[in-house]
């Protein structure tokens, strides 16, 4: 090992990984019976609300990976010249976390979809650790996307204000709507 030390904005796919080692944990402990189980009495409840619960997440997921996805085509198809010193000075480590709001959405997406269609089936037991790592795909997604639109949101009020100084320096006859 190099002696560097990892980065968690450059690389969100560890923060992912660090998170289904977590629940893996969870699950493996509750399991074994060294932490009590959170989940027995949800287990326990009419298949149909678990199901319903499930499908829940999925709909929240669905609209995190959306809204990453709008947030990411704009940050592509913006054309200024900081929008693209950004993208260039961003290299590798933007492109992972544009990548990493979508995907992690996504995942979180098919972790519930996954979660209640094991419902009626004899995995039951397996839908409740998707469950909680499709809530913390969605936490950490959404705390990367919120980020990420701050952001761009920075260098939208930056463009605006070089564009209004240089509108300020026209002279009146210069003006759109002088004629």
């Amino acid at each position: 090992m190099s002696g560097r030390r990892m980065n968690v904005v450059d690389n969100p796919w560890a923060i992912n990984a660090v998170c289904a080692l977590l629940v893996t944990i969870h699950a493996v402990t509750t399991g074994l019976g060294k932490v009590p189980n959170v989940w027995k009495d949800f287990l326990d409840a009419d298949r149909g609300l678990q199901a319903s619960i499930y499908l829940g997440l999925l709909g929240g997921a669905a609209i995190v990976a959306g809204f990453a996805g709008v947030v990411v085509v704009f940050g592509l198809s913006a054309t200024s010249i900081r929008f693209r010193q950004l993208r260039i000075s961003g290299g590798k480590s933007l492109a992972a976390n544009w990548a990493s709001t979508s995907s992690s959405g996504l995942s979180a997406t098919g972790l519930s979809l996954l979660a209640s269609i094991l419902v009626p089936t004899a995995l039951l037991f397996i839908a409740p650790w998707l469950f909680e790592l499709a809530i913390l795909f969605i936490v950490h997604s959404s705390v990367r996307l919120i980020w990420l639109l701050r952001s761009i949101i920075e260098v939208v009020r930056i463009d605006d204000i070089a564009i209004m100084r240089e509108f300020n320096k026209k002279s009146l006859a210069e003006l759109p709507w002088h004629e």
